[in-house]
């Protein structure tokens, strides 16, 4: 939980590896607090629900809607 005055970054956009725009938000799960949800209306995040699973998307292009996981090193792209 952030504090009333410090300021939340968030991750840069991320190039979408289908339409190859850089408008890949992250994808914030969990109870929204004000300013995920401030970040949300703006199209700076996308809020992914409070259920969680392992196979959720980290990140959703704006521009096309595909969603993607990070590449991590158990896991394939796409």
């Amino acid at each position: 939980m952030s504090k009333r005055n410090e300021k939340i970054t968030w991750p840069p956009l991320q190039t979408c590896p289908q339409c190859g725009e850089a408008a890949g938000v992250p994808i914030v799960r969990g109870y929204p607090t004000v300013e995920a949800a401030e970040a949300a209306s703006t199209g700076r995040i996308e809020l992914g629900g409070c259920l969680i699973s392992e196979d959720d998307p980290d990140w959703s292009c704006r521009s096309c809607g595909h969603t993607w996981r990070d590449a991590g090193p158990n896991q394939a792209e796409g």
